[in-house]
């Protein structure tokens, strides 16, 4: 064996070697809140060592996180690899999902709880808490439980369904359509809530909120209108998140109302 042999075989070694370190690489920045590096990491490691046995998960994660991140272009690739090349992956169903509903804005498959509170007090004089209690193939079903100080004042209901690319909140004998995807600036769709007809619009998409419960990105400003209503409500949703803040508009104002105060996502 020639000298030039070895030094090939030793350089293969040490690449794979590095590349297999790329899947603990991503596991650390994930867990040190670094989204778009654990991205890159898993997805070196997916492509590169496409017959470990992690490069499933390693697809699943990276395609997860650009989600999250509202890149969607880097997320819909891996996916498509995830789905043509392992059949047999654990989340087929997450994945088949995530596919088609990108950036995910109300995630029925993650979310656990939802604690949002008054804008002006930070939840002291009003909180609503959303505790997830089931969940299936595209739907999830919650408490919400709405409290005036730590007086519980009312309790009800919602279920949560995904419908051929339509989101839909349904309260007792009412059903709404929350969100209609691909979500888009502009895009428009009619529904009805408690007997009330509603016209709904994206209004924009990228945008960027901060509220008590942290700093989110390319959230969607969703506008829901009553006719004949001189004011209406934005409501936005952060990826990966969900509805994190409220607001009550008019064509020369804008309020803050209620607020994501905390959130809890169930784990991997």
């Amino acid at each position: 064996m020639t000298r030039y042999s070895l030094t090939m075989i030793a350089a293969t070694f040490l690449l794979a070697g590095c590349h297999a370190h790329k899947f603990k690489e991503g596991e650390t920045l994930e867990k040190q809140s670094r989204p778009l590096q654990a991205a890159a990491s898993y997805e070196s490691f997916a492509v590169n060592r496409p017959e470990a046995p992690e490069a499933p998960e390693a697809f699943f994660r990276a395609a997860r996180l650009y989600a999250d991140l509202g890149l969607c272009a880097r997320s819909a690739p891996l996916y498509e690899r995830l789905l043509r090349h392992y059949p047999d992956f654990r989340e087929r169903e997450k994945a088949e999902r995530g596919l088609f509903v990108c950036p995910d804005y109300f995630p029925l498959d993650r979310a656990k709880v939802w604690k949002y509170g008054d804008s002006q007090t930070g939840g002291q004089n009003a909180t609503q808490i959303y505790s997830v209690t089931a969940r299936g193939k595209g739907w999830m079903e919650a408490d919400v439980s709405l409290l005036a100080g730590e007086t519980l004042v009312q309790k009800t209901e919602r279920r949560y369904e995904l419908k051929d690319m339509d989101l839909f909140e349904t309260t007792g004998p009412s059903t709404t359509l929350m969100l209609s995807y691909p979500v888009e600036a502009g895009k428009t769709w009619t529904t009805s809530e408690g007997g009330n007809r509603l016209f709904m619009r994206v209004d924009r998409t990228g945008v960027k909120v901060t509220v008590r419960g942290g700093d989110f990105d390319n959230c969607a400003k969703v506008r829901r209108a009553i006719a004949g209503m001189p004011s209406w409500i934005y409501e936005y949703y952060a990826p990966g998140v969900g509805r994190v803040l409220t607001t009550v508009a008019g064509d020369d104002f804008e309020n803050r109302v209620t607020e994501l105060i905390d959130y809890e996502q169930e784990k991997d």
